[in-house]
């Protein structure tokens, strides 16, 4: 009886030891399962995460090219706008200029005409004064300034 035991606990334990050891086998077969789908799926990762790294370069660089156009768009619009300014500035200039000179010019006109008045009055009033004393003093000499008839000329 003690060695039918024996030979009992020997089978139960080779049959668990043989359990352990196929347990023990299916375990690193799953990890090399397991380190193979991780690879696979590491490389797919890879390759996806590259695939998609490089959509995301790709996008960035054509944001970029839109971003340059819209800038150089802008630049273009203001240089435009910065010609046309000037150029409304330079046309502003040269009509104030003209308009200066033609003020000028209308104010130099009328200052020489009012000059040429003055000058033409003055011209008559000395005129008109000459021939004024050339009647007295012709008068005089004709008539006595008191006389009544002076101023009616009889």
């Amino acid at each position: 009886m003690g060695e039918e035991w024996l030979q009992l606990y020997k089978e139960q334990f080779d049959r668990g030891l043989k359990a352990w050891e196929e347990a023990e086998e299916r375990f690193f077969i799953r990890r090399i399962e397991w380190e193979q789908d991780s690879f696979k799926l590491f490389s797919e990762g890879e390759e996806i995460w590259l695939t998609s790294f490089d959509k995301l370069n790709e996008e960035y660089q054509k944001w970029e090219l839109k971003a340059k156009e819209l800038f150089d768009t802008g630049e273009q619009l203001f240089k435009n706008i910065s010609n046309n300014l000037e150029k409304s500035i330079a046309d502003a200039k040269v009509e104030f200029e003209i308009n200066k000179n033609m003020r000028i010019g209308t104010g130099t006109e009328k200052a020489k005409a009012l000059i040429d008045m003055y000058i033409t009055g003055a011209s008559a009033a000395i005129s008109a004064k000459e021939n004024v004393q050339y009647w007295l003093k012709y008068y005089y000499e004709e008539k006595n300034v008191n006389d009544p008839d002076f101023t009616t000329g009889s």
